[in-house]
């Protein structure tokens, strides 16, 4: 008599949640949710797609998508978004010194419309003040596919959102992190090693759309300094621990190395950056050679052979990426300069 397990029969229940880098592609749906759970003015919510799409693919404002692969006979569909920004001191000083709610609807609005007040910095200016003083991040918004906050599903999926930001964020010279949110969250914040600024009464008057609040809202923040004086072990702490590049990328090879560590092929990397297989292979021979001059005990015992030496070379490139985040952050000076888009 056979004792051999029988192999379970696959069904197409079967799915798998996965977060990943938030695309141009996204930004129709972070639109319509952003319009349903936020109290956008008309005028924004209908600016907000092509918005998106331009701060998403000029690298203003960075996110991610969490999707259920596998669904409904093996396709996917989205189930939550995340999009963070970071903004200068003149705006930070202004919004602790008068804070108001939804301040993530008004660093979009400014957005729109430029030059109204400080907000969202740009490529150029998230690249120097990475190389020198540091940042100030800003988390916009989170949002389900069901705008239930005490929804049965909505836990596990701020969990993995939230490894997924810490992930995104990692790498930056952080010299603080300022959030304003609904004050039902205030937990999850503290908890998380921020500190509580300010409370915002529901009913207070918002600064743009000529509405007040719905709901009571807090301001959060933490900075730097804080974070090295609280004991180890905080949820936000590692986005703090920061350390200078020594490859010194472009961005085009930051934007091959940063696919490559999310399992994309060449093939796939081509696509995603409009180009060929061809170039997308110079852009690896660049990124060995700027590795070998920089980190040559990385490579030193493989040649500049393809084939299997050269598998191993790109499994070693994209681990150390991997650990060292910083290598795929914008950083004035290291980093081929963009034509402003603002």
């Amino acid at each position: 008599m056979s004792h051999r397990r029988r192999r379970p029969a696959y069904t197409a229940d079967i799915c798998l949640r996965r977060a990943r880098p938030l695309t141009a592609a996204d930004a129709a749906l972070a639109a319509a949710w952003a319009v349903r759970d936020l109290p956008v003015s008309p005028d924004l919510a209908s600016a907000l797609p092509a918005l998106l799409e331009r701060l998403i693919g000029d690298e203003t404002v960075r996110g991610i998508c969490v999707e259920e692969v596998g669904y409904d006979g093996g396709g996917s569909r989205p189930l939550g978004v995340g999009l963070s920004g970071f903004v200068g001191d003149a705006c930070v000083s202004a919004f602790i010194a008068k804070p108001f709610p939804h301040l993530e609807v008004a660093l979009l609005e400014r957005a729109r419309v430029p030059g109204a007040a400080p907000g969202l910095l740009d490529i150029d200016e998230i690249a120097e003040a990475n190389a020198r003083d540091g940042l100030t991040l800003c988390p916009l918004f989170w949002l389900h596919h069901s705008n239930k906050l005490a929804d049965a599903d909505s836990n596990a999926l701020l969990h993995l959102g939230q490894q997924s930001f810490l992930r995104l964020h990692r790498g930056y010279r952080l010299k603080c992190i300022l959030k304003e949110a609904d004050a039902r969250l205030a937990h999850a914040f503290l908890s998380g090693g921020f500190r509580e600024v300010r409370r915002l009464p529901s009913g207070m008057p918002l600064c743009f759309a000529g509405a007040t609040s719905k709901r009571e809202r807090i301001v959060f923040m933490t900075t730097a300094e804080e974070i090295s004086r609280a004991l180890p072990g905080t949820a936000i702490g590692p986005l703090f621990a920061t350390a200078s590049p020594r490859c010194r990328f472009t961005r085009k090879q930051q934007k091959v190395l940063g696919a490559a560590a999310n399992n994309m092929t060449d093939r796939e990397i081509a696509a995603s950056l409009g180009t060929n297989a061809n170039a997308v292979a110079q852009h690896w021979r660049k990124i060995y050679l700027r590795v070998e001059q920089a980190l040559p005990f990385l490579l030193h015992d493989l040649s500049a052979g393809t084939g299997t030496r050269g598998s191993e070379k790109r499994r070693r490139v994209v681990a150390y990426v991997d650990q060292h985040p910083e290598e795929l952050r914008p950083f004035a000076g290291g980093t081929k300069r963009t034509a402003r888009r603002r």
